[in-house]
């Protein structure tokens, strides 16, 4: 893959992220790897042009280069013996990485200044590995090796079958450049197609309507997670520019790319409506890289395979990969994916692994979360296995109106008989969930897939709260989002007629946090500026914002919502 090789212009969109910049960090990066003699580098940043000049750094100094899926404290100690130097957002200093020789967070050497022209990455090695790692959603992530020559590869092939028509657009995305997915369309295949792209990470609908107001063609890279948003998301409609080049509302986008899970018919014409493009689905995984492509203009079209990606079905109907660019395999990869072979290419079925026993009794997950989406009252649905001493049922649902009915009401009880009926009409009634979790948003790690862990959590006694998503800021700092169950054993008995969040809970969760994110701390010496502005309330949203105190003594933590400031101050420990 020759990116960066001799061009000029734009990388990014923030001021200054042009190749020349690019090729100087980058070269930075070349440098101390080579001075440092390192073999093994693990990368994590949150800013997508500082990740691009370390990963290509990397390649231009021989070092293979691991990229880790976020920098908290037990992902770190996890890359111990994967890396011998890390570089980008991991806190310095702190237990858990023997053999790991230091912490860059910027080049130790200064970079060059830019010349005028970017220079040519040196002949790249085509096995050089670039380790990756699973996007955990059904367990703890798993190190998948790819090489430079597969992910070349693969940006070749999606530029040849999907490139056409997006010269000149920005490239906008909805999840991170660590995983497979985000580091191939937000990262790789835009610095090999020369299109720019920004360091923003759009969240939420409303935030992607405020990114089209420039002028120019976009392309958005989103989770299904995103798009299933939308039909709800309060939208402008999309107009065409006038005569005079002014628009109500924002430009239609170039183009949709949606990968990591299905993307359910129900959302599709509105992303088509509210953003003027056909979403464009690709079908893969970490290990096996893209397989697939379909354009979804209608309920459910035929995935067609890429060029030069052979597959099969087999004796059990699942799809084989026999032959792909994309991966170096000795033997056809077994994926889980049940599918049948149609005119035009294959469909999906649903997953092998998704089929399990309950009373006796055989039953499809998938199944019944889409006949729970059926429900006029429900925008997304989960159901797992709950093991106990007899197996039951676990569902997860996110309503589509934002009142949750909180647990023990009226209201509730009525919409779980409601659901029960609804799914009566599939399934027997020994089958139905025994147990039932209303939630704002879907738990999402960084790839924007649901992570089963974090599905299970929510069953468990109730003593924590509900981690959404925990993100880096580029000061070091962190920020968790946060749902506050209403089934919180702390809520009982504090108080019986209004409930409230003990601020006690608010000082131990802060500091466990943040134990857990920058090392564990000393002994306790006592607290400093302690604010409880706003009481926190069962079923809302908290932002819990933590950073490390510059002489390292301990942490301040923020609780913050719509509402403004709940609470604030600063733990300090023993060195």
């Amino acid at each position: 893959m020759a990116a960066g090789t001799g061009l000029s212009g734009p990388v990014g969109l923030a001021p200054g992220q042009d190749w020349t910049a690019l090729a100087a960090l980058r070269d930075a990066w070349r440098d101390a790897l080579k001075g440092a003699g390192a073999k093994r580098a693990a990368l994590h940043f949150g800013n997508t042009f500082d990740f691009a000049a370390a990963l290509l750094g990397c390649w231009a100094a021989g070092c293979t280069a691991v990229i880790a899926g976020d920098a908290t404290e037990i992902t770190t100690a996890l890359l111990a013996g994967r890396a011998d130097v890390l570089l980008g957002d991991f806190p310095a200093g702190g237990p858990g990485r023997p053999g790991m020789r230091t912490t860059w967070n910027e080049p130790p050497f200064a970079a060059p200044a830019p010349a005028t022209h970017a220079t040519p990455l040196p002949p790249a090695v085509p096995d050089l590995p670039v380790i990756i790692f699973t996007s955990g959603s059904t367990g703890l992530p798993l190190a998948v090796e790819k090489t430079w020559s597969d992910l070349g590869n693969e940006v070749e092939t999606l530029e040849a079958v999907l490139g056409a028509g997006l010269s000149g657009a920005r490239v906008l995305s909805t999840v991170g450049h660590q995983h497979i997915y985000g580091l191939l369309f937000r990262c790789l295949w835009p610095l090999a197609a020369g299109r720019p792209f920004s360091d923003r990470l759009i969240r939420f609908p409303e935030e992607l309507a405020e990114s089209l107001q420039a002028p120019g063609p976009v392309v958005l890279v989103a989770s299904p997670a995103f798009l299933r948003r939308l039909p709800e998301a309060r939208l402008p409609e999309p107009h065409l520019p006038d005569a005079s080049g002014a628009t109500v509302g924002f430009r239609p986008l170039t183009a949709v790319f949606s990968s990591g899970g299905p993307l359910p018919w129900a959302c599709v014409p509105a992303c088509a409506h509210l953003l003027g493009a056909d979403p464009v689905e690709i079908y893969g995984s970490s290990e096996t890289g893209g397989i697939a492509w379909r354009r979804r203009a209608g309920e459910d079209p035929p995935w067609t395979a890429f060029p030069k990606v052979e597959i099969a079905i087999g004796e059990a109907g699942e799809l084989l990969l026999v032959k792909s660019p994309h991966m170096k395999a000795s033997k056809p990869f077994a994926t889980s994916d049940r599918v049948s072979a149609v005119e035009g290419g294959f469909r999906l079925l649903g997953r092998a692994d998704r089929i399990v026993k309950v009373e006796e009794k055989r039953l499809s997950l998938t199944a019944m979360e889409d006949l729970l989406t059926a429900h006029p009252r429900v925008a997304e649905a989960r159901v797992l296995v709950l093991a106990g001493d007899r197996d039951t049922l676990g569902a997860v649902l996110r309503l589509r109106d934002s009142a949750i009915p909180t647990r023990g009401s009226e209201a509730r009880a009525a919409l779980v008989q409601s659901l029960r009926a609804h799914l009566l009409n599939g399934f027997d009634r020994v089958l139905l969930p025994k147990r039932w979790r209303l939630v704002e948003t879907m738990p999402a790690n960084a790839a924007g897939k649901t992570a089963l862990a974090a599905l299970r959590s929510l069953f468990d006694p109730q003593v924590n709260p509900v981690i959404l998503e925990t993100r880096r800021l580029e000061n070091g700092a962190a920020v968790l989002e946060l749902e506050i169950p209403a089934e919180l054993e702390h809520f009982r008995g504090h108080f019986p007629q209004l409930p409230l969040l003990p601020g006690v809970v608010q000082l131990d969760w802060a500091i466990l946090e943040g134990a857990r994110l920058f090392g564990p701390f000393g002994a306790f010496r006592g607290l400093q500026a302690l604010k409880f502005q706003r009481p926190i309330f069962p079923g809302m949203r908290i932002s819990l914002e933590l950073a490390r105190l510059k002489d390292k003594s301990g942490i301040s933590f923020k609780y913050d919502s719509s509402q403004g400031r709940h609470a604030s101050g600063q733990a300090i420990f023993t060195a």
